[in-house]
Order: C-alpha cells, then structure tokens, then sequence
C-alpha cells in the first residue's frame, strides 16, 4: 500500500458497494470475495464521510455533496450500489479518491476544521485524513 511516499494504493480493488448509511456521516460500505466452504469472511471497507466532497456518476454528472447536509440532497450516492471499486487512493495532502466499475468516481479532500474522511478495512486499515489535509494518519 504505501510504494509511493506521495500516494498509496489502497487494497480494496475489486470491493463491491453494498450499503450505503446515512447517519452523523455518511458510510459507503463495500465487500471482497470470501470463501463461505473454507470458512474465510469476505474482506470489508467502511468509507466514512464528515463534510464536503465530490461524485461523479456513471452518466457523467458531477454532484457536490455534504455528508452534513440534509440526507435528500445524498440521494446520488445510492447509484453507487453494486458498483465494483476499481482503484482508491489516499495521498499526503489528505485526499481520497475512489473510482468504479460503472465509471463513477468518489473524490474527498481534507477539511481545515475536522477530519473530512475516514477509511476502515479490510483488516485493520485505519486511514483518516487529518484537519486541514497533510498525510492521512494510521489509526490501531
């Protein structure tokens, strides 16, 4: 994950999104493949949103959102169901960016007042970025 000291490729390629909640945030839930037979788990990313950020969906259209705002105007995020991650990375200046199967893309930058992002999984990846951007810190 972290090759590059500027940007790190986040192990989650191929996670596909299967809820999104709404609450003080808003969640973006993806799962890998398991093996049910040999008892393995699939493996699960919790995306964790606090503030401002960008979609852009499969048709093309760009929507600036916040995850504070009233859940109504969070609606586009729900196109994102069942779409499959094709990339997601995380870089020093506090960004996320995540990209998907159906061409949509999922872009957060940091927040000068609180912690704007926060990644979760698979296993005990802990990303969060920091108020007012700088490397994402490492959570146990």
């Amino acid at each position: 994950m972290l090759d590059d000291p500027e940007e790190w490729r986040l192990p989650i390629d191929g996670f596909e999104v299967t809820d999104v909640w709404f609450s003080g945030q808003l969640y973006v839930i993806a799962y890998g493949v398991g093996d049910v037979r040999r008892g393995v788990a699939a493996p699960r990313t919790q995306i964790a949103l606090g503030g401002p950020f960008r979609l852009r969906t499969a048709d093309g259209r760009k929507h600036d959102l916040d995850a504070g705002e009233s859940w109504g105007t969070l609606v586009p995020v729900l196109s994102l169901r069942h779409a499959r991650v094709t990339a997601a990375t995380g870089n020093r200046t506090g960004s996320l960016v995540v990209t998907f199967d159906d061409g949509s893309e999922l872009s957060v930058e940091p927040d000068p007042r609180y912690e704007n992002w926060e990644l979760n999984g698979p296993g005990a990846l802990h990303l969060v970025s920091p108020p007012g951007g700088g490397d994402p810190r490492v959570r146990p």
